[in-house]
């Protein structure tokens, strides 16, 4: 992946993060007891920071050389624990849980938005690549008449 790529990733990844982050939130606050109504401004900047710390540990896809199926996998195991670290840190210093429960419950949180990013990025390359394929066919019935 060249740095092009991982850029083009990093922030499609951040965008998904912080839209995940939102709905999160709203998720939380009408969890909570009581319902909270409204959240201060200063949220939108924190939800910023936690987005912008959930993407950094996507620099472990940084490589110039094409990965091995089980390099990726490693690579993928290794981001999803320092994904879990760096959210739970910035998540704790923010002041996005408290106690044993919150922490299980924001850790768990974490997995599901780590999945769903997983998921629009796969449907999103997926598209692309039906596309170039698409594209690739269409050439070649060009030059075969």
């Amino acid at each position: 992946m060249n740095i092009r790529e991982l850029v083009q990733m990093l922030l499609m990844q951040f965008f998904i993060c912080y839209t995940c982050t939102m709905i999160a939130a709203i998720f939380f606050c009408r969890l909570n007891t009581p319902p909270i109504e409204r959240l201060p401004v200063d949220f939108l900047w924190q939800a910023v920071i936690f987005s912008l710390c959930a993407v950094l540990p996507g620099v472990v896809y940084l490589s110039r050389e094409r990965l091995t199926r089980r390099q990726l996998w490693m690579r993928t195991a290794a981001h999803t624990v320092l994904l879990e670290i760096v959210l739970l840190t910035a998540g704790r210093i923010i002041g996005m849980y408290q106690g044993i429960a919150g922490f299980l419950l924001f850790a768990v949180t974490i997995l599901v938005v780590d999945l769903l990013v997983r998921l629009f990025t796969y449907l999103g390359d997926r598209t692309t690549a039906v596309a170039i394929n698409q594209q690739l066919e269409e050439r070649r019935k060009g030059q075969k008449k």
